[in-house]
């Protein structure tokens, strides 16, 4: 059951939540949903998307959603973009910037990233291959990304080692370089840095700042080390999520939706609005649909920090 709140972590709530009636038997289609709660990500650019699909899918009981399920050949909007940054600085690399020949990456100027790093270094060419490296092993899943600081997932997963480990000689020169080079900005308003190294790990595409990610991480490989704006990744400056607010008034209401069971099991209610739409669509409560609800609540709790 553990495996169920992977992209959350566990704690005496979730192992109550386990316990729930619902949760004893479930079928093949209540396994389906469970694993749409599991797919979740706050600070994904779809969130707000994936999260109607659950709520539809504990309303119907079953579902045809999920990871591996999109139509061969479907490419979404977002990941073009991944495209086009990197090739972009695929062109930077190898001296011939031509990008992918539009004047914009993500609503970002190209002139811009251009100008955020500056004059090609050996230095510089090896942390723009860890970027390119980190948003190909998006593209294509089956490229292994080799960690530069993480040994943790954002939710305390474990990794791989780290890249010290695997890279020697000049190439271990510029890692330590990485490591120790820090940006500074802010955390929940407060000031704070990281480890370039640390921010090329959590540049994922799929995160729904991606664009002004990069170029923040772009500027501290090009030397600007003083942030205009915060980094934000899965589970750091998450307050800034634009679907936060919804998933705040969802976490509420599937506490209302559940009643006594969730008040049972959760430690307080005040997250958010109640959303009396979401209440009318989900039906009458059952033992199942409170086990997946009281999970989903939880889940978004456990992401945003509820």
């Amino acid at each position: 059951m553990a495996d169920w709140w992977r992209n959350a972590g566990v704690d005496e709530e979730t192992a109550a939540i386990d316990r729930l009636p619902g949760a004893q038997a479930p079928d093949e289609q209540d396994l389906a949903v469970r694993g749409l709660i599991t797919s979740l990500e706050s600070c994904h650019h779809k969130a707000h998307r994936h999260v109607e699909l659950i709520l539809q899918a504990i309303a119907d009981g079953r579902t045809a959603k999920g990871p591996g399920r999109r139509p061969p050949g479907a490419v979404h909007p977002a990941e073009i973009v991944w495209r086009e940054a990197s090739d972009l600085l695929r062109g930077w690399l190898s001296g011939a910037p031509g990008g992918p020949g539009k004047a914009d990456i993500g609503g970002l100027p190209v002139a811009e990233l251009f100008v955020a790093l500056g004059p090609r270094t050996p230095l510089k060419r090896w942390q723009v291959g860890r970027v390119v490296d980190r948003i190909e092993s998006f593209l294509d899943p089956s490229r292994e990304y080799v960690y530069l600081e993480c040994n943790v997932g954002p939710y305390g997963e474990p990794l791989q080692a780290p890249a010290a480990s695997v890279r020697p000689g000049k190439e271990c020169g510029f890692l330590e370089h990485t490591l120790r080079t820090a940006i500074h900005d802010t955390v929940a308003g407060q000031p704070a840095e990281i480890s370039l190294a640390l921010a090329i790990d959590l540049l994922m595409p799929c995160h729904w700042r991606f664009p002004r990610n990069l170029l923040i991480v772009l500027g501290a490989i090009g030397g600007k080390l003083d942030s205009d704006e915060p980094l934000c990744a899965c589970s750091r400056n998450i307050e800034l999520a634009p679907a936060r607010e919804q998933m705040r008034d969802i976490a509420a209401t599937m506490v209302e939706f559940s009643g006594r069971a969730a008040k049972d099991v959760l430690d307080g209610t005040a997250w958010g609005t109640v959303r009396q739409d979401v209440l009318a669509a989900l039906g009458p409560p059952t033992p199942v649909k409170v086990w997946l609800a009281v999970s989903l609540g939880k889940t978004l709790r456990l992401q945003l920090y509820l």
